[in-house]
This record gives structure tokens, C-alpha cells and sequence, in this order.
């Protein structure tokens, strides 16, 4: 019997897509940490949230030092994040393994008190934009200047009592109805502020400052503390003497900016005096055939503000010329667009230094000054509006060390010609002068 020899066929099977060790790894998570201000807010550059790899560490996030938050800058500093909101223990170290949420932590910084009492409620004291009545107290930082203010609205002047205590810091007195003070506090002090009333104003126009004058004025108290006719000197720079200003009305002229009248019109009761006190600054009015006072070389003489210029705005010291004191103002002038005699027509103008009218020191008359070229007359000269010898004598002015009237120029042009304007003549009476030719001193008038 024959064997028969059965061969099993190999098979191969092959694993395809199995090769172990092989192909790509799955991504980690990806987790969200969202960052919570806690009552403050987030600086510049800090982002609310940001997406991190599972097991990163809180300190390896990217940016991670510039997540800063900000919180009551003058009573608090950042200093870092916290799992909880009411926690001062800052992550660092801390891995993320799922979303998460984290909150800003701030410290305390050194703080002083300060308690204020005043006369009357309608005294109120200020600090950041916060305001406080009378019996309350409350922070600043201790240590560094802080500015407060400090206002009645009743038209009172409050002082600081001169028992105030001020630990480790000035003590403070004014008569304004509002005034900044700045104090400093030493850390966990107590600075206690009075304020009581005086109700009279000083007993002087020259006792105030301008800036004092400017609020007094802004507050529409001017009337109520200055006279006309009340004075104060100015000195001008470069110059070791003063001139004198007065005040000539209240409530006269209308601010540039159309928020009302301008509290305070002030007259130079000198003409402007040269450095050696002999003589007076002198200036032709114009050019010829061109009456118009805003475009004359007088005006420019008063208010151009170029550098290195001699014009009287440019004299005036700091404290008068600081921005704000000096208000613009809308004033009249006759001006002749055809340049045809007699007919002017008065024309508005902005201006901060300016040369009185004819009608602003005269009472009408038959003169040929253009009609309607002032609000009225000042009161200063109110009742000395004549030609009379004692009207005439309101209206003279002299050089600083005195001596005889100087011949002062009017910005109001004459109807009748083309070439002449009004000035003041030595002895106070009103006259012409050719605005080409003839050169006068000037006594500019400004409102603050």
C-alpha cells in the first residue's frame, strides 16, 4: 500500500497598520486658566484666560509675569495668584490638570487716617474725585504727598483753625472758598482737618494772589469781596519796580468761550514803563489805510506771544500769566471793510490784552466814534464820563515814578478818517492822533 505524503500550504498572514513601536503619540489635554481681577482689574497686557498643556506648572506658563492686576492703586499692591479669593498664599509650583481658575492677591499698603470737621456741611473736603462731609474720616498712603481739596458752597472762606493737628506735616491756612492743600502722613497717623469760617474777605486786593483772585472770580464772588477802583502792582520781568492795575468793573465783558461774563476787568493805571523808569514804551496805532485795530502794530505791541518778542504780554510776570489767569474775551472795534470814511461798523474781536474803547471811558457825544462799538461804559469811570477838569483827571496816566500825564492810545478809530484814532492827551481830554506818524504810550486793560 503506498503512503501518501499530505504537505500543509504555509500561509503568511500579514498585520498591516501594526507596526509596533511605530506611528504618532495621542496629544495631552489641553486645560484653560482663566484669571479672576478680584475686585480689581487686569493691567495692560494681561490676558483673561489662557489654554496650557495638562501638567504644566502655574510658574511655566507662558507670559505668566506679565498676568498683573491692579486694585485701589493707593491702598494695594499685586502680589500674585491664588486658588480661592479670600487667600494670601500665592501658586507658583502648582501643576494644572484641569481648568482653572485663579484670583488676584493684593497686600495692604501703609495707610494713615485723616479726619475732617468744618463749620457747616455745605463745606466739603476732596480727594481722588471722592468727596466727604464734615465728622468722616478716611485713607491715604502713609508716607507720600497727597493733594486734597477743600470747598464751600455757601460763599464762606474756609480756614484750616490754627489748633488743626497735622501729625508730621505742615499746618495749613487760606481764605478761599476752595483751596488744594497737599499733606504727608507718617504710616498709622491720624490728620485731623478743620476747617472754620471767615466770612469777610482780607482786608486788601493786594493781599490776594492771581490765582486766588482767578478762583474768586471764577465763583462770581469778585463783586462781593473787591471795590472798583480796589488796586494791586504787577511787576514786570527784567524790571525791580511795579506798576499798578485797577479795577475798572465786574461782569463786563463776554468770555471767547461764550460761558458767560469774565468775574474782573482790570485797567494798567500806569502807562507801561521802560526798565529805567524815565520814559514809557511808545508805538505807532497802524499802517496806512488800514484803521482796523486787530490787524495794528499796537495790538501786535500788546499780545504778540513769540518768543524772544518785546510785547507787553510777553512782560507779564508768571504768576499773571500762567495759563487760565488772562481770560479771552470779545471785544469791539469800529472797523471799515470798504475803507470809506464814516462808515465803520462794529466788529467782534478775541483778545486777551486790549486798549479801552472811547466809549468804554466817555459817555457818548457827538465825536465820530462808530455806534455800538462797546458794552458801555466801565464803572470806574462811571459819572466822570465828561470833559469836565475832574473827569479829565480819571482819566490821566503818568510813568511808574509819576511826573506829568502821558498821551496813551484808545483803540477806537475815528469815523472821519481813515488814518486817525483816538488816545488820551496828557491832561485826560480825548483827541485824535494820525496812526502812521504819530507814536503814544499804551495802558492796556485785561479780565480775569
Amino acid at each position: 500500500m503506498k503512503k501518501i505524503l499530505f504537505v500543509a500550504p504555509l500561509m503568511v498572514i500579514s498585520l498591516i497598520g501594526c507596526n509596533k513601536g511605530g506611528g504618532d503619540k495621542p496629544e495631552p489635554d489641553t486645560f484653560t486658566v482663566t484669571f479672576n481681577a478680584n475686585g480689581g482689574t487686569l493691567d495692560s497686557g494681561a490676558s483673561s484666560s489662557i489654554d496650557v498643556k495638562d501638567g504644566t506648572l502655574f510658574s511655566e506658563i507662558p507670559n505668566i509675569t506679565k498676568q498683573t492686576a491692579t486694585k485701589d492703586i493707593d491702598y494695594f499692591n499685586f502680589s500674585g495668584w491664588g486658588l480661592t479669593k479670600d487667600t494670601q498664599i500665592p501658586i507658583n509650583d502648582y501643576k494644572i490638570t484641569s481648568d482653572l481658575t485663579v484670583y488676584a492677591i493684593y497686600t495692604p499698603k501703609a495707610t494713615a487716617t485723616v479726619y475732617f470737621s468744618a463749620f457747616s456741611q455745605s463745606c466739603k473736603l476732596s480727594y481722588k474725585g471722592a468727596k466727604y462731609q464734615p465728622n468722616s474720616s478716611f485713607l491715604i498712603p502713609a508716607g507720600v504727598e497727597v493733594t486734597l481739596t477743600i470747598k464751600s458752597n455757601q460763599g464762606y472762606f474756609p480756614i484750616l483753625d490754627g489748633d488743626v493737628e497735622i501729625r508730621e506735616a505742615q499746618s495749613y491756612s487760606f481764605n478761599l472758598i476752595e483751596k488744594e492743600i497737599i499733606i504727608k502722613v507718617a504710616q498709622d497717623n491720624v490728620c485731623v482737618i478743620k476747617a472754620v469760617a471767615e466770612n469777610t474777605p482780607r482786608e486788601s486786593l493786594e493781599s490776594y494772589e492771581w490765582s486766588e483772585i482767578n478762583i474768586l472770580s471764577k465763583a462770581g464772588l469778585a463783586d462781593t469781596c473787591f471795590d472798583v477802583g480796589d488796586t494791586k502792582e504787577v511787576t514786570l520781568k527784567g524790571q525791580d519796580f511795579p506798576h499798578t492795575v485797577r479795577i475798572i468793573g465786574f461782569n463786563h465783558d463776554d468770555l471767547a468761550d461764550g460761558s458767560g461774563k469774565a468775574g474782573i476787568t482790570f485797567e494798567f493805571a500806569d502807562v507801561i514803563t521802560k526798565d529805567s523808569k524815565e520814559e514809557a514804551y511808545t508805538t505807532k496805532w497802524d499802517t496806512p489805510n488800514n484803521s482796523d485795530y486787530r490787524k495794528s502794530i499796537l495790538n501786535n505791541f500788546l499780545n504778540n506771544e513769540t518768543e524772544g518778542t518785546t510785547s507787553v504780554i510777553n512782560m507779564l510776570p508768571d504768576d499773571l500769566s500762567e495759563e487760565g489767569i488772562i481770560k479771552s474775551v470779545n471785544k469791539l472795534v469800529g472797523v471799515s471793510e470798504t475803507q470809506t470814511r464814516g462808515k465803520f461798523t462794529a466788529t467782534s474781536f478775541e483778545t486777551k490784552l486790549f486798549s479801552l474803547a472811547y466809549h468804554e471811558i466817555h459817555n457818548p457825544d457827538s465825536r465820530p466814534v462808530t455806534p455800538n462799538e462797546t458794552n458801555g461804559i466801565y464803572e470806574y469811570y462811571e459819572g466822570h464820563g465828561g470833559d469836565t477838569d475832574e473827569d479829565n483827571i480819571y482819566r490821566v496816566k503818568k510813568i511808574v515814578d509819576g511826573g506829568d500825564g502821558v498821551s496813551f492810545w484808545l483803540r477806537s478809530p475815528a469815523m472821519n478818517f481813515l488814518t486817525d484814532a483816538f488816545r488820551v492827551l496828557t491832561g485826560g481830554a480825548l483827541g485824535y492822533g494820525q496812526v502812521t506818524t504819530r507814536e503814544c504810550a499804551v495802558a492796556p486793560a485785561f479780565c480775569i
